[in-house]
């Protein structure tokens, strides 16, 4: 009985070529892992942003005056006060029952009273896109 037997050289060309695989494997997977974790980063901002414009919407909607003063913005509500504060990247909600932080690219957040109406105006810079976003007193409004 005759055993055929693989040689050294054959044995190192294997062991290439399976390492040569192995690095173009992995090479694809983390490509596709980076990809993945810029889009989830992506949509967790939005989600960040979707809730923050929410929360500023109602508090401004249910509100009775607002005032801004040096990129802090003061919500007030019978003897109910909500404070938005601008931070370098983050913004902060404090309200009387619960105090959040959220991290959001807000380049611009002002007051617009250039037509002797309160607007304040919010520009959020995402991965994707440019948000401009516009919050009105809306008794100025109804008047």
């Amino acid at each position: 009985m005759k055993f055929k037997a693989f040689t050294l050289l054959e044995l190192i060309i294997a062991s290439l070529i399976t390492g040569i695989i192995g690095f173009i494997i992995i090479y694809f997977l983390q490509d596709i892992m980076l990809v993945t974790k810029g889009q989830q980063a992506a949509k967790k901002q939005e989600e960040d942003l979707a809730l923050f414009d929410l929360l500023l919407t109602n508090d401004l909607f249910l509100s009775d005056t607002f005032y801004f003063n040096n990129s802090q913005l003061e919500i007030i509500k019978d003897t109910t006060r909500t404070y938005y504060i601008k931070n370098d990247n983050a913004v902060t909600r404090i309200h009387t029952q619960d105090t959040s932080l959220f991290y959001l690219p807000l380049e611009d957040f002002r007051l617009n009273t250039s037509n002797k109406k309160q607007v304040l105006e919010a520009t959020y810079n995402l991965t994707s896109s440019s948000v401009k976003a516009i919050y009105i007193d809306e008794a100025d409004y109804l008047k």
